[in-house]
């Protein structure tokens, strides 16, 4: 079983429950630019994390800790929420900007947009 977190620090972390070792940092962004991680989610194979940085959405790959993709701007407001579908084919957000969106996890174009909910 795996856990993935992130925090205001800027940092993804990739855990094994059984024994609570870290097993990578897949995201590291010190830098002063960095707002820290509000979301992350792992594809239910558990071959991809995603991480909701500010306003743009990570995926890397579990294995390398490598940055497959970056869907940058995603929202205008922090990505505050995120979750693969069961297949793993489409994530969802939800920003602060109160807009849902699904995504195709293997492209990076914006999807169309369902406005006007709460976070």
């Amino acid at each position: 079983q795996t856990l993935v977190t992130g925090g205001m620090e800027g940092i993804v972390k990739v855990w094994s429950v059984g024994t609570w070792e870290g097993q990578a940092s897949v995201h590291e962004d010190s830098s002063a630019k960095s707002r820290g991680v509000h979301s992350v989610a792992i594809s239910h194979d558990g071959k991809t994390v995603a991480a909701g940085c500010d306003r743009s959405i990570h995926f890397f790959d579990t294995e390398t800790s490598e940055n497959s993709r970056s869907l940058i701007r995603a929202h205008t407001g922090e990505a505050r929420s995120i979750s693969f579908s069961p297949d793993g084919k489409t994530l969802a957000s939800i920003g602060g900007d109160m807009a849902i969106k699904l995504w195709d996890v293997r492209k990076t174009v914006h999807p169309p947009q369902i406005r006007g909910f709460g976070v």
